[in-house]
């Protein structure tokens, strides 16, 4: 079933959600813009659904910096809040919501308009695969095929969102604070911190290891292989 994940601090609210889309799909709860981003950085979700007022951010920032997360850019959000001036709707939609719902909703209508994002959408590809490299987004799994053969290789959750983030973005020089926003959600690390983990991800990735190529001044960039 599609992954719903709900941003709501309110527990009625959390409740009358629940219900209205206990058939529409698999619902779990943030109660905060920052536990929103951890949970979708471990399990991406196939849609959000965002209320404006959280406690530590509203949902606009949020929204911001879901589509700005390589990882996430392409989920729908559909906002679901009592803030429904135009002035407020426009916001969601030029932030790139796919929908606005205002509250007080009618059960019904949150379920079809929901569902109708999850069509448009479609389920998302729970494998990303390229060259000789595939990584499979439900399992946190990499395999690397290296001449006949293949063979998993084991990464930890931060490996593993890095490496993520630079093969969602391919060729592309991808700047340091965007691989930290990706692999350490809502955590301040220092540089040495990110270059520790390529290094770490280079030893994991054996003969693939030169495809990581930094990149001065900006970040790093996942590369092609070098055909012979």
């Amino acid at each position: 079933m599609p992954q719903i994940l709900v941003v709501e601090d309110s527990k009625d609210a959390q409740e009358l959600i629940r219900r209205a889309l206990r058939d529409a799909g698999d619902v779990a709860f943030a109660e905060s813009g920052s536990e929103c981003v951890e949970l979708a950085s471990t399990q991406p979700p196939d849609l959000f659904l965002v209320d404006v007022e959280l406690p530590d951010m509203d949902g606009f920032e949020l929204c911001a910096s879901l589509k700005s997360n390589a990882m996430l850019e392409n989920i729908p959000v559909v906002f679901l809040t009592g803030r429904a001036d135009v002035q407020d709707k426009v916001m969601g939609f030029r932030l790139g919501a796919e929908d606005y719902i205002a509250k007080p909703f009618a059960a019904a209508e949150l379920r079809v308009r929901v569902e109708a994002r999850l069509r448009g959408h479609g389920r998302r590809d729970a494998r990303l695969a390229f060259d000789d490299m595939t990584l499979d987004l439900v399992r946190h799994e990499v395999r690397l095929r290296e001449g006949d053969s293949e063979r998993v290789c084991d990464l930890t959750p931060h490996e593993f969102r890095l490496l993520h983030c630079l093969a969602a973005r391919r060729g592309e020089a991808v700047q340091r604070h965007l691989l930290v926003e990706a692999a350490w959600p809502g955590v301040r690390v220092s540089p040495r911190t990110i270059d520790s983990h390529v290094s770490n991800l280079r030893k994991k990735l054996g003969p693939h290891a030169d495809r990581l190529r930094a990149v001065r001044g900006v970040g790093y960039r996942l590369a092609s292989p070098v055909r012979a």
